[in-house]
Parts: C-alpha cells; sequence; structure tokens
C-alpha cells in the first residue's frame, strides 16, 4: 500500500476523485448499528472473518470501512460504492461486482475467483499480490490500480481502459487485453502466457524484462508502440547492439543492454566511491599548516547559558514535539497522517487534512514557533537519515533540527557545550 500511496500523493491533484464525504454529509450509519445488507450506507466499520453467501448487497456504500478476511460467494454486489476503505485477504467467489465503484481502497493479497466486474470504475485501488481466475473486468475503467506481483489466470480486460496500472512481477495467463488502452501501463518484469494484445493500444507500455512471449509477440507489441528498453543508456546500448548484430533476436538485445547499463552505471557508482575515498585522504592527510587554520574557524563552543536560558529552551521544546505530534494525529483525520514538512515547520503550520499540498493549513504552535535560547541564530535545519550527533547540534547555530518523517526534533546548541541530545 505504501507504493500506491506515493503514486496518489504525487498525481491525486489530477485525477478528480469524487469527494469523499464524511458521515454528516453522506448519511453513513454508526459502526455500532452497522450491518452488510442491500443498499446499506456505512460508515466507519468493522467487519472481520465473516462469509456471505448467496444473498444481494447490491447498491452497499461503504467509506473507511476496514473489511478483513471475508468471503463473499455466489452474490450480487452490483453498483456497489467503497471510498477511502480495506478489503484485505478476502476471497470473493462468483461474485457480480459490476457497474461497481471504488477510490482509495487497499484490497492486497484478495482473491477473485470466477467474478464478474464488468464496467466497474477503480481509481487508487491496491490489489498487491491478489488471485484472479475466470473472472471479467470488461470494459472496466481502472485509474492507478496495482496489480504488482498479482496472479491472473483466463482473467477477460477486453476493452478496459487502465490509466496508470503496474503489472510488474505479475504472472499473467491466458488474460485478453484485446481492444484495451494500455498506455503507459507498466508490465516490467512480468511473467506472460497466451496473453491476447489484439487491437490494445500500447503507446509507451513497458515492457522490460518480460518473460514468455515469443519473437512474434515482441515485433508485433514493440511495432503497437510497447517498450522493451529503458530510456538513456539503455535505450542508446540497445540500438548500438541492433546495429552491430541485426540478426540477433530483439529479446537478446534488449537483455544485453540492459545488463550493460546496470554494469556500466555500478563502475560509475564504484568510480564515485573511490574517488571520495581518495578525496578524504587528502584532506585527512594536509599539512599542519592547514589543520591549524581549520581549527580556527571552528565554531567557539565557550557561551554558558544561564540555567533560565536552558529551563525556557527545554519548555519550549517540550511544547515543539507535541505541537508536531498533535498535527501528526489531525492530519489524519481525513487523509493520511504525515508530519509537518520543513517548510511547514519553519511556516508555523500544518497539513490539517493531510491531503497534500493545496490544501487546508493551521496554525503548528499558538503565537508563533517558540525559540532556542541556547543559539543566537533561528530557524530549522533538517537532518534525513540517522539523528544528530551531540557534536553536530553544539556546532549549529540554528533552533531546532528537525526530521519530517519521523517527526523528530532536537534543539541546537549554539556554541555551547550543553547535551541537547539528551533532552
Amino acid at each position: 500500500m505504501k507504493n500506491l500511496k506515493l503514486k496518489l500523493e504525487q498525481q491525486l491533484p489530477f485525477l478528480n476523485l469524487a469527494p469523499l464525504d464524511g458521515p454528516e454529509s453522506a448519511g453513513g450509519s454508526a459502526a455500532a448499528s452497522a450491518r452488510l445488507e442491500a443498499g446499506a450506507s456505512l460508515f466507519n466499520v468493522s467487519i472481520r472473518a465473516e462469509q456471505f453467501e448467496g444473498d444481494s448487497l447490491e447498491g452497499v456504500n461503504l467509506f473507511r470501512a476496514t473489511l478483513h478476511r471475508l468471503t463473499f460467494k455466489d452474490l450480487s454486489l452490483r453498483s456497489c460504492v467503497v471510498r477511502t476503505s480495506t478489503l484485505t485477504a478476502s476471497i470473493m467467489e462468483n461474485v457480480d461486482l459490476s457497474s461497481s465503484f471504488w477510490a482509495i481502497v487497499d484490497a492486497e493479497s484478495s482473491v477473485f475467483r470466477m467474478c464478474t466486474m464488468d464496467e466497474v470504475y477503480f481509481q487508487g485501488v491496491s490489489l498487491r499480490e491478489t488471485q484472479w481466475e475466470e473472472s471479467s473486468l470488461r470494459g472496466a475503467h481502472l485509474c492507478l490500480v496495482d496489480f504488482f506481483g498479482a496472479r491472473l489466470n483466463a482473467v477477460d480486460l477486453s476493452k478496459a481502459m487502465l490509466t496508470g496500472a503496474d503489472f510488474s512481477f505479475a504472472v499473467l495467463e491466458g488474460v485478453d487485453f484485446s481492444g484495451a488502452d494500455l498506455s503507459g501501463t507498466n508490465f516490467a518484469h512480468a511473467t506472460m502466457s497466451g496473453v491476447n494484445f489484439d487491437g490494445a493500444r500500447l503507446c509507451d507500455a513497458d515492457f522490460r524484462g518480460v518473460r514468455g512471449l515469443t519473437g512474434e509477440e515482441r515485433a508485433a507489441l514493440r511495432a503497437g508502440g510497447a517498450r522493451f528498453r529503458g530510456d538513456g543508456m539503455e535505450g542508446l546500448i540497445g540500438r548500438l547492439l541492433d546495429g552491430i548484430r541485426p540478426d540477433a533476436e530483439g529479446a537478446r538485445n534488449d537483455a544485453s543492454a540492459r545488463r550493460l547499463a546496470l554494469a556500466i552505471r555500478g563502475l560509475v557508482v564504484v568510480g564515485a566511491i573511490l574517488f571520495a575515498v581518495y578525496l578524504f585522504y587528502i584532506q585527512n592527510t594536509e599539512g599542519s599548516t592547514q589543520a591549524d587554520a581549520g581549527r580556527a574557524i571552528a565554531p567557539p563552543t565557550d557561551y554558558r547559558p544561564t540555567a533560565e536560558e536552558i529551563r525556557k529552551t527545554k519548555e519550549n521544546l517540550a511544547i515543539l514535539r507535541e505541537a508536531i505530534e498533535r498535527a501528526y494525529q489531525a492530519s489524519g483525520i481525513d487523509g493520511m497522517p504525515k508530519y509537518p514538512t520543513i517548510e511547514d515547520l519553519s511556516n508555523n503550520e500544518f497539513d490539517l487534512d493531510g491531503f497534500g499540498p493545496g490544501t487546508e493549513k493551521a496554525e503548528l504552535v499558538p503565537g508563533g514557533l517558540p525559540l532556542n535560547f541556547l543559539s543566537p541564530g533561528e530557524g530549522v535545519v533538517p537532518y534525513c537519515n540517522d539523528p544528530p550527533t551531540q557534536n553536530t547540534l553544539t556546532g549549529d547555530d540554528s533552533d531546532w533540527h528537525y526530521c519530517e518523517e519521523t517527526g523528530r526534533v532536537y534543539a541546537c546548541g549554539g556554541y555551547t557545550d550543553e547535551p541537547t541530545l539528551d533532552w
């Protein structure tokens, strides 16, 4: 689900998703009175390890539902609406889901067997590691749907529209893509057998590393606009190999181009590391005059803060940490929770609803960002990997060190030797 969320954060402003209303505007039921039945509109329900068989569940409307290890068998779920929900590790057998709408749904590791899903509309749905058998998605509209590592056997996707779909590392056997729009679809490193691409649009579809295709199938796909090589170095090497050995199979030249490109990139990385080691060695073997000069410009650490300055800085650090945690919790009410960014913290604001750029902002700390009295400078500086050492904090003339990925914040020591890392 993590990869899907990253895709959505990058592309959500262009998707025109339907509004995700809350229970007041959508008329959803409370979790305490939830019952899954035809026409029900349920908000914030949690149903686990139950089986539904034979009855009609048409027109079900689920918002922020948590469904886990459910079994649906021999029933109709036509025209159902599922938004911002999970449907993980579940089984659907002989289920009719035609004309349904799913938006931002996690259905990873589920099984779809003999299902009818014609003309469904999926936006931002994770179907990673799912299994499909003898099912129909004819005419489906699948926007940013993730089939990474899925297994599809005898699945009808004819005349479907797949915008930004990802079938990388999937196994496809007897899948029908005839007449489908596969422009930009990712099939990288998938395994295929008996897949029908007749009449499909393949402009910029990614087939790098695909296994199981015959030479004739590869030639037909390439003629339709599919890519079997990456851009840049891999594409350049591939064209050179085509010129050197034109009689070789396209798959052989593609594989050779990929291996050579990886080898060259590896050599570049190794060369960069060796050059960095060389520079480090030169820097640490400079003469005593340069070392003395370096010590002369090192920041002083002889300032002694008062007990009141230390106390007030500790209080302000605690206030800032509490504010960052509150912002994280608040941002997850309507969207995906995340800590304020470096820019947000510098501007004393945070993303109120968790939906990224352009959304509603709220004040992080009432009255302004608290100050660090140990340092004459002001501002927030980032750290991204390991936590800073006390030496880093001591020599930094700023207010706060902050990691927007974990929400951890430290007080800079300025030109003092106060052990702020222990706070």
